[in-house]
This record gives structure tokens, C-alpha cells and sequence, in this order.
């Protein structure tokens, strides 16, 4: 990467880092000086020269009442780069926490093929773990499990270790009940005919993800949203008090 791309990556607009550049070059010089030898219009650089001159890099003074300006020691880039590193880290806290306070707002997120389980079923527990909630309440089917097989059990020892409860209901089937019995922190019901459902769907802090293996393609879509996932979760709560285990 050159110098001048360099620059612009790390905050100067291209116009403030040809500007600089070319000072280095010549020490000093005047407005129309600058703005031909960095092949830039008069009136840009005294845009980019004001801005530079804020960020203390450039200093000016008069000379024969024509004002000249020069660059300062490069040094001072990597100094005002900690100053802001310095300042960003001691706001941090409140940006994050406004971030957590914005979180409401309703998004919807899908994502495609087995790795896009995989990120979903780790988003299951992220959030389980940030919002300090211990219950997962999960409409399942098979199909996730045999999609992934090492991962899923993998990921159900996560789910142990972090105390977390799954309250789950899956379609009545041998297989079902060969698979997911009770135990391992699970609570189990089973959906008779002609109930049965063929995708899965996981309600977890406040969030919904539903999973697809039967149209054709595996996808996975994240709903986000406290109101949605709360009203979600209380009609899967009245269906598991009132199903056989």
C-alpha cells in the first residue's frame, strides 16, 4: 500500500493527504503553491489545509502579507492517533451500553447453507449468555441434528455448561423419542397428528430463529424483536404445559 492510500485509510481525506504529502516535499509554501503541486483545486486546499491545521499538523504564518503554511514532524499523526484511541476507549462503555438500548429496534437476518446454522445456533447461546437467561424454549425437528451431527452435540455441552434449560417440543415419532428424551437439561413434550411441523424454531432472550432443510435449500432467519419472541413464547408455553412428555 503507498503513502498516500495509506493516509486516507487511516482517516485523511484524499484531498488532506496530497495536500500534506507535497508539504513534506517543499518544507513551506503558499495556498496557490500547494494547489499546483498537488494537482488539487485552489479552494479545496484551503478546505483541506483549514482541517489540516485543526488536526495540528500543518502550521501557517505571514510572510510579506502572504500567508504560508508547513507541515509538521509526522510524529504528531501517531500522537493524535492516540489521543483518539485514548478517547474512544474511555466512551466505549456508553456507546456499547447505547447499542444494547437501541437492540429493540425489530431486524430480521437470514442466513444460507450449514454454516449459516452453525452462526445461528451460536447467536442462540451469545445471546442467551449476554442477556443472563437460562431457559431456551425450542420447536424441533430432527433434521438439525443430522444436518449437524458433531456440531449439534458439541454445541448441546455448550448449552449444559451455561446452565441453560431447553424446554422443547418435537413431532411424536420413534425417532424423536429415541433422540430427544429427557435429560441433559431438557424438558420434552411430543406434538401429535395431524400437528406435526416440519421445520425448527428456537425462542431465545429476545429473539426467534426458524430452521429450514425441506424447500430445497437449508436456511436459517433471525427475527429479532421483544414483542414478536415474547408473544411467540407464550403461546409455545401453552402448548408444552398441555402436551404428554
Amino acid at each position: 500500500m503507498n503513502t498516500l492510500a495509506s493516509l486516507v485509510k487511516i482517516g485523511f481525506t484524499i484531498n488532506e493527504a496530497k495536500t500534506y504529502l507535497f508539504l513534506l516535499i517543499i518544507a513551506e509554501g503558499t495556498a496557490f503553491q500547494i494547489a499546483k503541486g498537488a494537482q488539487i483545486p485552489r479552494t479545496t486546499t484551503y478546505a483541506a489545509l483549514e482541517s489540516l491545521k485543526k488536526q495540528g499538523i500543518v502550521t501557517s504564518y505571514l510572510k510579506n502579507n502572504v500567508q504560508y503554511f508547513g507541515a509538521e514532524n509526522p510524529k504528531q499523526i501517531a500522537t493524535n492517533l492516540e489521543q483518539r484511541q485514548a478517547i474512544l476507549a474511555e466512551v466505549l462503555p456508553s456507546l456499547q451500553a447505547l447499542s444494547v438500548e437501541t437492540s429493540i429496534n425489530p431486524s430480521v437476518k437470514m442466513l444460507t447453507g450449514v454454516r449459516g446454522m452453525r452462526a445461528a445456533l451460536d447467536d442462540i447461546l451469545d445471546t442467551l449468555k449476554k442477556m443472563g437467561e437460562k431457559t431456551l424454549y425450542a420447536a424441533s425437528y430432527p433434521d438439525v441434528m443430522d444436518a449437524l451431527p458433531k456440531y449439534y452435540h458439541k454445541w448441546v455441552s455448550h448449552r449444559e455448561a451455561l446452565g441453560v434449560v431447553t424446554k422443547m417440543i418435537v413431532p411424536e415419532s420413534a425417532k424423536s423419542r429415541n433422540i430427544f428424551y429427557e435429560g441433559h437439561n431438557r424438558q420434552v413434550r411430543f406434538m401429535p397428528q395431524p400437528y406435526l411441523f416440519q421445520c425448527s424454531m428456537d425462542i431465545y432472550g429476545n429473539k426467534i430463529v426458524f430452521f429450514s432443510l425441506r424447500e430445497g435449500m437449508i436456511y436459517s432467519i433471525i427475527l429479532e424483536s421483544s414483542t414478536i419472541s415474547d408473544a411467540f413464547r407464550r403461546f409455545f408455553l401453552f402448548a408444552f404445559d398441555r402436551l404428554p412428555g
